[in-house]
């Protein structure tokens, strides 16, 4: 409620009272021109900046890694231009520095850390999250009780089927599936089960999907 309160009252209230300022200041004309000014150049800057950062996002996709500025800049990028477009002379500053890659590279690595670690548990940027972690937390995607044993990723490299065997010195059960191309490892926690995988190869895309085929019972 407060920041729609800042968006839609407080922002076009104190933009009122600067156009007032300046306009006697400098005269209405001059005032306009301003406004019409800073808004083609946003909107010149925002055609550059945007070709730029998408071309960076295709080269970094076909090299399999994240863009340098990450999912975050392209956000900021995206929001300066959204300023740019509304009139007044506070947002056009704010778009303007949202653009320009300085100010949005420093904004997003700022940002970048907080949001991943509040709503996506440390996977924003492509990046997983702590062991067993990942955007649901460290219980998994089911809630104690819930559907399923729980199953802690170690380890990814492998698409097939992987049993679960004895885990030494643990009271958990490891499964693990060994070939040339890489490992998958998972400790089933709470009962033996044969599991499932399937893994999505993308760069540095996770999408794994854990099925009990036998409880064991």
């Amino acid at each position: 409620m407060s920041l729609l309160l800042l968006l839609f009252i407080v922002v076009p209230l104190a933009e009122a009272l600067l156009l007032a300022k300046i306009g006697a200041l400098v005269g209405w004309t001059a005032t306009i021109g301003i406004v019409i000014g800073t808004g083609v150049l946003g909107a010149w800057l925002f055609r550059l900046e945007g070709s730029r950062a998408w071309r960076k996002w295709q080269e970094a996709v076909a090299a399999g890694r994240m863009p340098e500025e990450g999912v975050v800049g392209g956000l900021l990028l995206l929001l300066g231009g959204a300023f740019l477009v509304t009139p007044g002379v506070i947002t056009d500053v704010l778009g303007l520095l949202l653009l320009l890659p300085p100010t949005r590279k420093a904004l997003a690595a700022y940002l970048g850390p907080r949001l991943r670690d509040r709503f996506f548990g440390g996977s924003l940027d492509g990046r997983a999250g702590p062991l067993g972690g990942g955007p649901f937390g460290a219980g998994g995607p089911f809630p104690p009780g819930g559907r399923g044993p729980r199953v802690q990723v170690i380890h990814f490299g492998h698409i097939g089927p992987v049993h679960a065997d004895p885990a030494p010195d643990s009271g958990a059960e490891r499964a693990q599936e060994r070939d040339a191309e890489g490992v998958i490892e998972a400790e089933v926690i709470g009962r033996r089960v044969p599991v499932a995988s399937r893994l999505r190869r993308a760069p540095r895309v996770i999408d794994a999907d854990f099925e009990v085929v036998d409880s064991g019972d």
